[in-house]
């Protein structure tokens, strides 16, 4: 039943839209050995460590790397990969989620620096930084301020400099975003943007 799979055993999505479909795919690949995870928790500190060597500098990336993996200096900020394992031992979306959402900022910086500008002749770079922004708010919609901030940056970058081909496979790259709204407005009938997570008064620390 494809709608059912869709629907994804919600009418409108709470929490994490998209992390139930990455499963089906784990469970496709590998049946229930957990590599989703693995995956995450592997390649997210290689990716902060490609970020941090291209602002920092290769020693203090390496230095931050190596607190990030034994000191719990900054836990409480994320910056510490025994705080990513607890999470992705819960269930939590957070390690895949800004794995995708660091890859992007990756591929941005690295751009960056190759070209002293976000504009790149590689026109399938802006598919692959929307994809992976898609799929990181997907996976988290509470990245959505920082998601807004990235895309609405490169949007207007490309628009002052009449990239109009750029923007296209940017937005391409962004249309799994459509599948949240979509899903939402299907099953409910109504317009909700991303999850209603928000609305319940059992997803707060304190009710209003």
């Amino acid at each position: 039943d494809y709608v059912e799979a869709f629907r994804g055993g919600e009418s409108a999505y709470d929490l994490m839209p998209f992390y139930r479909y990455f499963w089906v795919f784990n469970y496709i690949l590998f049946d229930e050995s957990p590599w989703i995870i693995f995956f995450a928790l592997v390649f997210l500190p290689l990716v902060l460590f490609s970020i941090m060597k291209n602002l920092l500098g290769k020693s203090w990336s390496i230095f931050l790397i190596f607190c990030w993996y034994l000191f719990p200096l900054f836990e409480a900020f994320g910056f510490l990969h025994f705080y990513y394992v607890k999470l992705a031992m819960r269930g939590f979306a957070e390690p895949l989620s800004n794995l995708f959402f660091f890859s992007s900022l990756a591929l941005i910086i690295n751009i960056y620096k190759m070209n002293k500008s976000v504009i790149t002749k590689e026109k399938i770079s802006y598919f692959f930084i929307g994809l992976m922004l898609s799929l990181a708010l997907g996976l988290r919609a509470n990245i959505l301020p920082a998601f807004l901030i990235l895309v609405i940056y490169i949007f207007l970058v490309l628009i002052k400099a009449k990239k109009y081909e750029s923007i296209l496979y940017l937005g391409l790259g962004l249309t799994p975003c459509l599948v949240m709204p979509l899903h939402n407005f299907y099953f409910t009938k109504k317009f909700i943007p991303l999850t209603i997570a928000a609305y319940k008064d059992w997803n707060l620390g304190a009710r209003p």
